[in-house]
């Protein structure tokens, strides 16, 4: 994503956003009113202070030298891509094996922007606070990194590995995280809205508190991940696996989890209003009533907990071949001989 795009001043302007940090999980305005409110609060153009090296683009044998922009957020040294930075002390949590941290590239106290670090060695590197809006980190190794309160909006990690690394209120606005790893980790309060993680590994990762709204999600692993709290309005969780899942008081609505499997989810306070299970598995889900599923979209596959199936046949209406709608929380009121998925 180029940062003078369109959609790149978008991200930078809703990196900016304060309602996600100002109380996690919420935010006054969402999807597009929110992204076009943000940019019309973001000044443009912005001048570039500093140059980068060349970054050489993928598959070209030169490109053109890229800025780097040193703004307020930016204190530290820049780094060109390929240039070591001394080794600082590492959070506790995070890269506390010295022989990882010796095997890796360090960024310690630097910032960078729009800069390549594709592939690049940062295992248990300390990174807490630093700014990577942009950045190219396609297939990096940031396993046990300390990323705290990291800025990497708009930045491409794609199938990089970020197991066990620690990414607390960090901000990974409209970033690429397609197939990354990122089992284990500490992802709570961090702002990833309109972030790409389909077919992420989140694997027993910490999300709670995570502002997810607007994510997609598309065949993510998150079994036993924790996203109780979190924010995911609007977002997309087709054939997710959130099995054994804790989504303890998550805001889930408008949601898309078509054929997400949620067996064994912990659904206590959940809101799942208006939220789409069509041929969604919700079998062995503890804590779900129809008070929660203000019309949400159901079908014929959709798979619903025996106690649940019949209030659920109950408050539902059709609305198409096959599909449903609950309208009518709670209603003792037998609906026409509406089919509940076994």
């Amino acid at each position: 994503m180029r940062r003078d795009s369109f959609a790149g001043r978008l991200v930078a302007a809703l990196a900016r956003q304060s309602p996600p940090f100002a109380e996690p999980g919420r935010c006054r305005t969402t999807g597009w009113r929110a992204l076009t409110a943000a940019l019309a609060r973001q000044p443009e153009p912005v001048t570039p202070l500093r140059a980068s090296a060349d970054r050489p683009a993928r598959g070209a044998v030169a490109a053109a030298p890229v800025p780097v922009f040193q703004g307020p957020l930016m204190a530290g040294p820049v780094v060109q891509p390929g240039q070591p930075a001394a080794a600082g002390p590492a959070a506790p949590g995070w890269g506390e094996n010295s022989a990882d941290q010796d095997d890796g590239e360090s960024l310690d106290d630097a910032d960078v922007l729009d800069v390549n670090l594709e592939g690049a060695n940062l295992r248990g590197a300390s990174l807490a606070g630093r700014v990577f809006f942009f950045a190219a980190l396609f297939g990096a190794d940031l396993s046990s990194a300390d990323l705290r309160q990291a800025h990497l909006a708009g930045s491409d990690l794609s199938r990089a590995d970020l197991s066990h690394a620690g990414l607390a209120a960090a901000n990974l606005a409209g970033a690429k995280l397609f197939a990354a790893r990122l089992s284990e980790a500490d992802l709570s309060a961090a702002n990833l809205s309109y972030v790409n993680l389909a077919s992420a590994i989140l694997t027993r990762a910490v999300l709670a508190d995570a502002y997810l709204s607007g994510a997609y999600l598309v065949a993510a692993d998150l079994s036993s991940a924790t996203l109780s709290r979190a924010s995911a309005f609007g977002a997309v969780l087709v054939r997710a696996n959130l099995t054994r899942a804790d989504l303890g008081a998550a805001n889930l609505t408008g949601a898309d989890l078509t054929d997400a499997d949620l067996t064994g989810a912990d659904l206590a306070g959940a809101d799942l209003t208006r939220a789409n299970l069509r041929g969604a598995n919700l079998t062995g889900v503890r804590a779900l009533d129809t008070a929660q599923l203000a019309g949400a979209r159901w079908s014929v596959a959709t798979r619903w907990p025996p106690e649940l199936a019949e209030r659920v046949r109950r408050a539902s209406e059709a609305r198409g071949p096959g599909e449903f709608v609950i309208v009518s929380v709670g209603s003792d009121e037998p609906a026409a001989q509406l089919p509940v998925g076994s």
